[in-house]
């Protein structure tokens, strides 16, 4: 294993921060692929569910691609321009994760009225079960983790990739039903009203929660000197009850 390596894989073990921005970069590949592959079936089929839902993932593609591209861009630079940058990159990407959550209200009312197509087996709706599960355990540590960094911009990741999480949720508890012909129950239909409702103000109360808890955080860090000499530990000690 060559130095360079060796050294990529040690910080990756060790820093949370760097380790979020990794999988923010590889994930926003993954997100525009399905953006990509979403539009396409939707201008084949006309298909209003396609389309809606390429236009969710391409706001989650912006946010990760935004926030990938900004930490990039800011290896070897000073904290102070560091903290300036993240601050700018927070509040513009705040007003883009706000936007993503009334466009996500297309494919979840379509779901509730299981209006949306879906022809898998059971095998393929266990399988995608099984990956959400996956998917909200990562998500939900992450979410636990999001104070270790003194970082505001991987604080908003943890966000969200947690409301993507609840996404899933709606998705495969739509496909499950579907699959198993539960549409035609009625007691399904208040199921996935109820669940849909909960999961959209879980996902509303994150975007409070975010530009709430990442402003104190902001100010706190502005009294005590958000300059070149910065002495991140002592900012993260004053500030880890913020999230509480």
């Amino acid at each position: 294993m060559s130095k360079q390596t060796s050294s990529f894989v040690s910080r990756w073990r060790t820093d949370y921060s760097f380790r979020m921005i990794i999988n923010t970069a590889v994930t926003f590949f993954i997100t525009v692929a399905f953006a990509v592959y979403n539009g396409v079936l939707g201008g084949i089929n006309s298909s209003v569910w396609n389309g809606a839902i390429c236009v969710y993932y391409l706001l989650l593609a912006v946010l990760r691609g935004t926030i990938a591209i900004t930490e990039r861009n800011l290896v070897d630079k000073s904290n102070e321009y560091k903290y300036n940058q993240r601050k700018k990159v927070f509040y513009s990407t705040s007003i883009v994760l706000i936007v993503q959550n009334f466009a996500i209200v297309v494919p979840i009312v379509m779901m509730i009225f299981f209006q949306r197509n879906v022809n898998v087996d059971i095998i393929t709706a266990i399988a995608i079960a099984v990956h959400t599960v996956y998917k909200v355990v990562v998500a939900s540590t992450n979410l636990k983790k999001r104070k270790q960094s003194t970082n505001i911009l991987v604080r908003e990741v943890t966000i969200i990739n947690f409301i993507d999480a609840l996404v899933s949720i709606m998705v495969m508890q739509n496909t499950l039903i579907m699959t198993m012909g539960g549409e035609k129950d009625p007691a399904m239909l208040i199921l996935s009203s109820t669940a849909s409702a909960v999961m959209m103000s879980a996902a509303i109360g994150l975007n409070i929660f975010n530009v709430v808890s990442t402003k104190k955080y902001l100010q706190k860090q502005s009294n005590v000197g958000a300059d070149a000499d910065l002495d991140i530990e002592r900012v993260e000690r004053e500030n880890d009850n913020f999230d509480n």
